[in-house]
């Protein structure tokens, strides 16, 4: 009967432990009540040092409406410690009650009792902040003088020159990026003149300081175009190197190609060979070829989104296009290259036809790129095979080069060509698509406009590149017939 008494005992204690809040949930409770304590003080300090400071410079506030909005953020930051005080004793409450059913209010208010606490000492520290800032400038009006002369001149005196010759240049190579890249100079040569505009606004102001005798009104116009001249300082670097970058992005084609796939148990990961043809002459199509490969990193949905497209190129970028342009529905690398029937060439190759068949044939200078794409098992592109890309292409699905005869896959993961020529990738060594969760649907690639991820540390990443190629040079002459050659104006027109 005593030791029945006794595990019964211990039953109803252990009964009674499971209905209090977890320990951990008491201990970010008894955290919260004390940075609550510490802010409080903090708040009160920054209240004190904001009185403190509009009661010493009354000559420096006159007239001048920025007090009542830090006050204003102070008494709205002391309403907002106040509601932060009513949740933190309701969480005192709570815990000394400890009943398992009010975990999930106590989450509430913790929640609550925190954004409340760092928004409202945020908003103080940013009144006292700012008055500070006009203090500070009184108190050493040379220095900052000094300062907004050198924050002028950073922005007066940049040298945009270069850059309009860049965007003039990349207009007449590219005409259908001309009125973009002429606005977006426009936008730089504005911030300069608003520069000029806010400096020559300040005349007055400057000289009442230099002579210590600037009002507050003019003081606060000096803190105001200080800050405005740093940031369009800011501004006009990164906007010019924007500019810059897009520029230089319609010089470059690229195919980012899918050679490889792994999952482990640190996640998913994708191999992507980037092929990249920089356009070093426009209007002689002089060009240089280069190919580098990385491990990239992806979610698990990104992995599945690509299972079925082992060798495709699953973005595509043309030249005369920005990189935001590119084409993210996963196509059979090199096909984007290949001209229209309509149109029969373009500065890539051109349509060959002898004893009834047409046949994609390269130019010379383009073979290295040409064997890049396909892994250096090139089979030529008959007519009817980029028939059916393009059908699919303007369907909006993506080509496997089923034939009418047949339905199996020449390209993409299940593809006889990929399944030779991707032999040796991880992927398929480790079975690949067996087992995948889109076993059933082989050949519906589910589309994903945002693959790529961060990329992983690959030591055995490595780029190549080419010399650069000229018409009418490469290795070795192009096969068939001379039918594009002479043509190929429209540098990145299909």
């Amino acid at each position: 009967m005593k030791r029945f008494s006794v595990i019964a005992l211990l039953a109803a204690l252990i009964g009674l432990a499971g209905c209090g809040l977890s320990p951990s949930l008491r201990n970010q409770i008894a955290a919260e009540h004390r940075h609550l304590e510490s802010a409080q003080q903090e708040f009160a300090s920054s209240r004190e040092s904001l009185r403190r400071d509009l009661a010493a410079n009354t000559d420096l506030f006159a007239n001048t409406s920025e007090p009542a909005q830090w006050n204003a953020q102070i008494d709205n930051a002391g309403r907002q410690f106040q509601q932060a005080a009513e949740a933190d004793r309701e969480l005192a409450e709570l815990a000394r009650r400890n009943h398992r059913d009010q975990e999930h209010r106590a989450k509430e208010l913790l929640l609550r009792a925190e954004l409340l606490r760092t928004n409202g000492l945020r908003e103080a520290q940013t009144a006292v902040a700012a008055a500070q800032k006009w203090v500070d400038f009184k108190n050493d009006l040379p220095a900052h003088l000094t300062a907004l002369e050198h924050e002028y001149k950073a922005v007066h005196d940049t040298d945009l020159a270069p850059l309009s010759k860049k965007v003039e240049q990349a207009g007449q190579d590219w005409p259908a990026k001309k009125d973009v890249l002429a606005a977006n100079y426009s936008t730089l040569q504005d911030i300069s003149k608003k520069a000029d505009a806010v400096w020559n606004e300040t005349a007055k102001a400057r000289a009442d300081a230099a002579a210590s005798r600037a009002t507050g009104s003019e003081i606060a116009s000096l803190i105001e175009a200080s800050s405005t001249l740093s940031a369009d300082d800011k501004a006009l670097e990164t906007k010019s190197a924007e500019l810059r970058d897009l520029s230089n992005q319609l010089y470059d084609s690229w195919d980012k190609i899918l050679v490889d796939l792994d999952r482990a148990d640190d996640g998913y990961r994708e191999r992507i060979k980037t092929v990249r043809t920089h356009i070093s002459d426009a209007s002689s199509h002089e060009s240089e070829t280069s190919s580098s490969e990385q491990w990239v990193a992806v979610s698990e949905p990104a992995f599945h989104a690509v299972e079925n497209d082992l060798g495709m190129a699953i973005a595509h970028k043309d030249a005369g296009l920005f990189d935001s342009e590119a084409t993210t529905k996963p196509q059979p690398a090199g096909f984007a290259y290949i001209a229209p029937e309509s149109a029969g060439h373009n500065q890539y190759g051109y349509w060959t036809h002898d004893n009834g068949h047409s046949v994609w044939t390269w130019l010379p200078q383009y073979l290295i790129l040409r064997e890049l794409l396909w892994n250096h098992h090139y089979r030529p592109v008959v007519l009817d095979e980029y028939r059916g890309y393009r059908v699919a292409q303007s369907a909006g699905r993506t080509y496997y080069g089923q034939g009418v005869e047949t339905s199996a896959p020449k390209y993409g993961t299940q593809g006889s060509f990929t399944k030779t020529t991707y032999a040796s990738s991880r992927y398929v060594q480790s079975g690949g698509f067996k087992g995948s969760g889109y076993a059933s649907h082989r050949f519906n690639s589910p589309s994903s406009d945002s693959r790529r991820g961060p990329a992983f540390n690959d030591r055995g990443s490595a780029g190549k590149r080419f010399g650069q190629a000229k018409p009418g040079r490469g290795f070795g002459r192009s096969p068939g017939r001379g039918f594009g050659r002479g043509l190929g104006r429209g540098f990145g027109r299909r």
